[in-house]
């Protein structure tokens, strides 16, 4: 074996090791190029990757529109959906934007509002409003969920947006389970959609992760209750970057500064 993945090699009694050209895909050890070929014995390193920009500007705004007219202010999480779509989270003026598969960009929810505390209102998104907004996530039928600071919110697909699970205001800061408006929460970070159970999974600081029913019930999963001895692994500095359900059990994969998987 000569190493070459772009020869066929063999062995003739007469005249030793014969190398000899093929055609077809390889590797050549660059992750940054695609579609490597093989020509004369040789892998020749296909497209570059490149850097576009697909919506959006230079300047702050909220301008929906196609493509490089439109304006984004302070986006923070970005989720794909089915379509070939991308929401985008704007932290700032607490408003979901959506960039389509033609990278036409539209509101789809909230309105400039400041990062104020108070209550924030239910129904059509034309004058819902969102307080603190920090993550989103999708479900496989299109229905979007804002993670605000006290809790979740539903954006359906016929534009209606409903709380299901926290309180209608932002002054009640603390970790409590329960259904609906007598769940409460504590400046959770991060949220995923869980595909396996159904459900919503969210994150905080504190290693704490919230899980979340789509009918609004809350349980926690406390370092405390989970029954592997990991924690005197963890740094007290660490906190929930990202986390990811592990497909088939109930394990959830938590991304930090270490990777750990937990099992409730």
């Amino acid at each position: 074996d000569d190493k070459n993945p772009c020869t066929k090699d063999s062995c003739d009694p007469s005249t030793g090791c014969e190398n000899t050209a093929i055609t077809g895909p390889c590797d050549d050890g660059n992750p940054c190029t695609s579609g490597d070929a093989c020509d004369k014995g040789t892998c020749l390193s296909g497209a570059q990757g490149t850097v576009s920009t697909i919506a959006g500007g230079g300047t702050f705004g909220g301008t929906d529109g196609p493509g490089a007219k439109a304006r984004f202010s302070g986006p923070l999480r970005v989720e794909t959906d089915h379509k070939g779509g991308i929401f985008v989270l704007e932290t700032g003026p607490n408003r979901v934007r959506y960039v389509d598969a033609n990278n036409v960009v539209s509101t789809v929810a909230g309105k400039n509002q400041p990062q104020v505390s108070g209550t924030f209102e239910d129904g059509p998104v034309a004058t819902a409003t969102f307080r603190y907004t920090r993550d989103l996530a999708v479900d496989p039928g299109g229905t979007l969920y804002v993670l605000q600071r006290t809790g979740v919110r539903r954006v359906t697909k016929d534009g209606q947006v409903t709380t299901i699970a926290g309180p209608k205001t932002q002054d009640n800061l603390k970790t409590q389970d329960g259904t609906g408006i007598h769940a409460l929460f504590d400046l959770p970070r991060r949220m995923v959609y869980d595909p396996t159970l159904n459900r919503l999974l969210v994150g905080r600081s504190d290693w704490d992760i919230r899980s979340v029913s789509l009918q609004g019930a809350v349980h926690t999963y406390r370092v405390s209750q989970l029954s592997h001895d990991w924690s005197d692994a963890l740094s007290a500095t660490e906190s929930v970057n990202a986390f990811v359900p592990v497909s088939g059990n109930e394990t959830l994969l938590v991304l930090s500064n270490s990777i750990v998987a937990l099992t409730a």
